[in-house]
């Protein structure tokens, strides 16, 4: 991995974090920007060639941030609340 890459790796696992401590808020919010920005540093770390375990961890974070803003959209608490307690977990 070249330097270059390194740093973008690093700036798209900050994104990801940022999605997912704004999501862990008391409000919640989740947009449809983050969901985007969270699958956009997914593809900049798999292509950097970043670590497996790096990928599939935001991987996890990616899907669960997609099953909130769906939960949240269609009137699932209890679905919205368990995928909170995940992303809490990830």
């Amino acid at each position: 991995m070249t330097a270059t890459e390194r740093e973008k790796a690093g700036l798209a696992l900050g994104r990801v974090q940022a999605a997912r401590e704004k999501a862990l808020q008391p409000d919640g919010l989740i947009t449809p920007s983050m969901e985007t920005d969270v699958q956009n540093a997914l593809l900049v770390l798999k292509r950097s060639g970043c670590r497996g375990d790096v990928v599939q961890r935001v991987e996890r974070i990616a899907a669960t941030l997609f099953l909130m803003a769906r939960a949240k959209a269609n009137g699932r608490p209890n679905l919205y609340n368990s995928q909170r307690l995940r992303l809490r977990q990830i």
